[in-house]
């Protein structure tokens, strides 16, 4: 398993945890900031996926 396989989940859910924290706790604006942040990760990972 290359590193990058085990690094990309981790920063999948470090960065659900933020978000998470940051609509619960924090303003509306921080909380929706997190949010779009993590789908822009997303969204460029569907984008740069090479196939199998």
């Amino acid at each position: 398993m290359a590193r990058t396989d085990a690094l990309k989940p981790a920063i999948f859910a470090l960065l659900a945890v933020n978000a998470a924290v940051y609509a619960t706790a924090g303003r509306l604006s921080e909380g929706l900031d997190a949010l779009a942040w993590y789908l822009l990760l997303a969204l460029f990972e569907l984008e740069t996926r090479r196939p199998r």
